[in-house]
């Protein structure tokens, strides 16, 4: 096998992909390949099917509070704390408790003045933050737009998952999905979904990316009057997850997007492709 310096042609469920990447090349070398289509081979070199690549991008807000806990595992939680109590060593503030108390006997037994009534105790700090603790009110798990089903708002469903899904147009039928475009000339998968982010949200949008690589893929076929129009078989799509780092999310880009929902894992499965949603499905650690 010769080693050279080129773009390195990958190869993932049989699919050719190419990336720039310093390589080493195989004797036999791929001939109908570009940046924005990949082709599958048959044994022989012969082509047997053309597609288009596109970046697709599986869009989060992680969990903000925690869910409250079932009965079993309440009571999980309570017989943890009890062996961990009881197993542990005596904490600092323990330990002063103690040596007051064992002071303040003596003190009693020698019929001896107090002359630290003015130093706070243990017992006098732990009844302060008794105090403060019943005054503290948790926040609530639910919010006013969970109350009214707001389903383009993140401030809702905070013990879930939430992914941005879009509606967009498949010919002149609707459809919802999460954002995706095709890869450009010179583009890199990374690069597309990055644009795709820039497209389908407001400038002001931060995200953070869970790498270079995609975190799943799945492929689809055009109608037969399509592959005639594109002169590709079908799509091959590359899913990238990532996070929202942004506090807020007041609107979708209103000129590419004419609607977007941020869904919970469980109401995603009857809006998307059910196709795309097997495929997401293994991109989130949470199913």
């Amino acid at each position: 096998m010769n080693s050279i310096i080129r773009r390195s042609i990958h190869r993932i469920g049989g699919i050719a992909i190419r990336s720039g990447h310093v390589c080493l090349a195989p004797k036999t070398v791929f001939n109908r390949i570009c940046s924005t289509q990949a082709s599958e081979l048959l044994a022989d070199g012969e082509l047997k099917l053309k597609w288009d690549i596109f970046a697709m991008v599986c869009l989060q807000r992680r969990p903000v509070v925690s869910a409250a806990k079932e009965e079993i595992e309440e009571k999980f939680s309570d017989l943890v704390d009890t062996v961990e109590t009881d197993g542990s060593v005596l904490s600092d503030h323990e330990v002063r408790v103690r040596e007051e108390a064992a002071r303040q006997k003596q003190q009693l037994a020698a019929d001896e003045p107090d002359d630290r009534r003015d130093v706070i105790t243990g017992l006098d700090f732990e009844d302060t933050q008794a105090e403060k603790f019943k005054s503290f009110n948790p926040g609530p798990r639910e919010t006013p737009d969970d109350m009214t089903a707001h389903l383009k708002s993140i401030d809702r469903a905070l013990t879930d998952r939430l992914v941005f899904i879009v509606k967009t147009n498949v010919g002149d039928t609707p459809l919802w999905t999460l954002p995706f475009l095709k890869l450009a000339d010179g583009e890199s998968l990374r690069q597309t979904a990055e644009r795709v982010v820039r497209k389908t949200c407001l400038p002001t949008t931060e995200v953070r990316y869970f790498g270079n690589a995609p975190n799943g893929t799945y492929s689809f076929k055009y109608p037969a009057n399509v592959v005639t129009q594109l002169k590709s078989d079908g799509g091959k799509v590359f899913i990238f997850n990532a996070d929202l780092v942004s506090k807020d999310f007041p609107n979708a880009n209103d000129e590419l997007v004419s609607d977007y929902r941020w869904l919970s894992l469980v109401d995603l499965k009857g809006f998307i492709p059910v196709k795309q949603f097997e495929a997401v499905k293994k991109c989130i650690m949470d199913f």
